[in-house]
């Protein structure tokens, strides 16, 4: 793999950041000074040069793991006043994993954490129309007119939503609540509470079920989780060359 590919997906920096980083003559190979950004690192090798990298052993083997985010912990690699998730990762945290987009601190659900930096900029991306599956409970119960609403795309202030399916699961009349699966393909801030918002439901609880095809394992208690499977990886390429 390319030197500065490989520092940029491993979280020592930009693909910039790196490069000018390698062409000042800072980063060393198995004790070489390397300039070219292109040169290719072998598995094993070993990368020295700054305090981040200095004896980092080169693996070129990715990492995917699945979470079930727990609510009251953070997206993010620090803090300064919340837990993160990264921290849910105890020993197996380490440089360039990061989770792949966001979900509000008080969101629970899946969350796939990876150092794979490609697969995590296409997965976020707002062009690729990733899809994306909540639970939520409503304060409030959606009629045809909202469902068929969301269908269509709301209009905001600075956007337009893209569809979004709305599927009801039950409903309790006498409190006035019911509890949707929604399915949005954009990853907008606050998305979902928005879109429940405009059709007249506050979300009192949400809970992301799927993402890019992949559903969440539900024997993972809030907080734990696992390597995902190589059918599950599988599945996250065919997503990328699919949209390619």
């Amino acid at each position: 793999m390319r030197l500065d590919k490989y520092l940029a997906n491993n979280g020592f920096g930009s693909r910039s950041e790196v490069k000018k980083l390698i062409a000042s003559g800072k980063i060393s190979v198995d004790g070489t000074v390397i300039k070219d950004s292109t040169y290719n690192v072998g598995e094993g090798s070993v990368i020295s040069g700054t305090d981040a990298a200095e004896g980092h052993r080169v693996s070129t083997e990715m990492t995917y793991y699945m979470m079930n985010k727990p609510s009251g912990v953070v997206t993010a690699a620090s803090d300064a006043t919340s837990p993160v998730v990264m921290e849910l990762l105890g020993n197996d945290r380490r440089p360039g994993l990061n989770p792949v987009g966001r979900l509000d601190k008080d969101t629970e659900g899946l969350l796939i954490i990876t150092d794979d930096g490609e697969l995590n900029h296409f997965l976020t991306s707002p062009k690729r129309n990733v899809p994306k599956k909540y639970f939520a409970i409503l304060d409030g119960i959606p009629d045809e007119e909202g469902i068929a609403r969301l269908k269509e795309g709301i209009r905001f202030k600075e956007f337009t939503s893209r569809p979004a399916l709305l599927e009801i699961s039950e409903i309790d009349r006498k409190a006035g609540t019911s509890g949707v699966f929604i399915t949005v393909t954009e990853g907008k801030f606050h998305e979902v509470k928005r879109l429940a918002a405009a059709i007249g439901c506050d979300v009192k609880y949400l809970k992301r079920t799927m993402f890019a095809g992949i559903e969440l394992d539900e024997g993972l208690a809030p907080g734990e989780y696992r390597k995902m499977t190589d059918a599950e990886t599988d599945m996250l390429r065919r997503a990328v060359t699919k949209n390619d």
